[in-house]
């Protein structure tokens, strides 16, 4: 989902032959998606496990 746009503005934007053009892509692509996972994993994934917990907690009746 992210190295296709990249990769069509890398196409539109310059002028250099495919090898070249195929060793920017992951260079452009690899901290988006690194950053988008840190992202998804901090606010989505532990927000939910933590939620979970919660749930899951065994109540004490007094």
């Amino acid at each position: 989902m992210v190295m296709h746009p990249v990769i069509a503005y890398l196409i539109k934007t310059t002028d250099v032959s495919d090898p070249v053009r195929s060793a920017r892509s992951p260079v452009v692509t690899v901290p988006i998606v690194y950053g988008l996972a840190w992202v998804g994993y901090n606010l989505i994934e532990m927000s939910g496990q933590n939620l979970g917990r919660g749930l899951t907690k065994p109540h004490t009746s007094v």
